[in-house]
């Protein structure tokens, strides 16, 4: 339940940056996360199928989720460090 609560509040915060930022970096992230979205639902229904006629092909999904965590997490810092101070304009033609 922990985890649900801090994985909501991380969402809320980023939607939150997201529909205030409203240049076209704004609206490229919004595309970038919502097709995130759909490759990883049709994702997990693929693996579901697959490992129910090959159970061999299980995997350990606590090791696959601090993975994907700490990816993610590393990513947002490193974007973050990297924009930092910077004001993005995108021009509007």
């Amino acid at each position: 339940m922990l985890g649900i609560m801090i994985t909501d509040i991380i969402d809320s915060l980023i939607v939150y940056r997201m529909i205030n930022q409203t240049n076209k970096l704004g609206q490229s992230a919004s595309r970038v996360m919502g097709w995130g979205i759909v490759v990883l639902a049709y994702g997990v229904s693929f693996y579901q199928a697959f490992s129910f006629f090959n159970p061999w092909a299980e995997l350990d999904f606590e090791i696959l989720g601090v993975v994907l965590f700490l990816s993610l997490t590393f990513s947002f810092v490193l974007l973050s460090v990297r924009f930092r101070g910077k004001n993005i304009e995108i021009n509007k033609n």
